[in-house]
């Protein structure tokens, strides 16, 4: 007996706002900045981590930097970890395992565009920690750092900007209090349009009173989303898919098709229905806890009865009996040849 469950898949607009700013420590000194990123790393790096990885952009002040930070800051750290250093163009796979706790020093934003560009699951672990030291940022830097590491779903980022001396840290929050559509905290999304896709289901999604086309959509997976729309304060636009296999399929070769794909090319915002939970789907969408779930009973009827003559041969393959046959006859013919000379 196996479960079938239900999953809804839900996907929120967002904004970048600043947590900390302004921290101002003595100006011109890069003490200072390494100071800050020591700090930072030991709040924030767990113990269980044995290796530091550090990114670095390829010119003299970061050079500087480097050294220094690895010399004063974590060789001296009580807890010893191992040091991983590479170059933010050039960044390789590392044997063991995924990159997972990192600090990247860089000079200016376009370092930071090196750097995503290399920024690969295959390279790094996303749910890992990134602290990014960057030199003479503006707001807008700021912005297009964490909109990336946001679209990459890379969520626990630390950035440290030393602006002429002036020390400031920012933090990843990607909901505020402005009141629009795109600026909303995730309690209320202030009566916004939400792209919905969903298909039929006889279990929980189905037409009724269809008449020229038109139709409403019932089940207890519509009461939900509708739950949800008065709970945090939205409209529901509904796309129902009406193909073959609506669901989705996920191919080989990565392609996404059906209510999946919709969402996957962010064509839709959530999606709502009866899903299995397989690992293909688990790699391109996260998926909400499951509210309902469905026995499923497989009867596998008897296999048919054999006749006498089927038992006997059945212990065997055709071609075991083939050689048994052989060596049968080999023995026979062996055994004439035998008695034959003896008489």
């Amino acid at each position: 007996m196996c479960p079938r469950k239900s999953h809804l898949i839900l996907l929120l607009c967002f904004a970048i706002t600043e947590a900390f700013k302004g921290i101002s420590i003595n100006k011109g000194s890069e003490a200072n900045l390494i100071s800050a990123i020591k700090f930072i790393a030991e709040k924030q790096f767990q113990r269980d981590w044995p290796t530091v990885n550090i990114l670095f952009s390829s010119n003299q002040r970061m050079k500087n930097i480097l050294n220094d930070l690895v010399n004063d800051v974590l060789t001296s750290n009580e807890e010893k970890r191992s040091i991983q250093l590479s170059d933010c163009g050039n960044i390789t796979k590392q044997a063991e395992s995924l990159r997972t706790q990192n600090i990247i020093l860089l000079s200016e934003i376009s370092s930071f565009r090196t750097f995503e560009s290399n920024l690969l699951p295959s390279l790094f672990d996303f749910k890992g920690f990134f602290l990014i030291s960057l030199i003479e940022s503006s707001s807008s830097d700021l912005e297009e750092i964490f909109t990336a590491m946001f679209k990459k779903n890379i969520y626990n980022v630390d950035v440290v900007i030393d602006n002429c001396g002036k020390i400031s840290l920012y933090t990843f929050m990607p909901f505020n209090s402005n009141k629009s559509c795109g600026n909303t905290q995730p309690v209320n999304l202030q009566n916004c349009s939400i792209k919905v896709i969903t298909f039929e289901d006889s279990f929980s999604i189905f037409k009724v009173n269809e008449s020229d086309g038109r139709f409403d959509l019932k089940g207890s997976d519509i009461d939900i989303l509708y739950g949800l729309s008065r709970s945090m304060n939205f409209h529901p636009n509904i796309t129902f898919l009406d193909t073959f296999e609506p669901w989705g399929m996920v191919a080989k070769n990565g392609t996404v098709t059906g209510a999946l794909g919709e969402l996957v090319n962010k064509n839709a915002e959530i999606g709502i229905g009866n899903y299995f939970l397989k690992a293909n789907r688990i790699e391109i969408l996260d998926h909400s806890i499951s509210y309902n779930s469905l026995p499923l009973m497989f009867i596998i009827p008897p296999g048919e009865e054999l006749s006498g003559f089927k038992k006997l041969l059945q212990p065997y393959s055709i071609e075991v009996w083939i050689l048994l046959s052989i060596i049968l006859v080999t023995a026979l013919c062996g055994y004439e040849v035998l008695f034959m000379d003896i008489k």
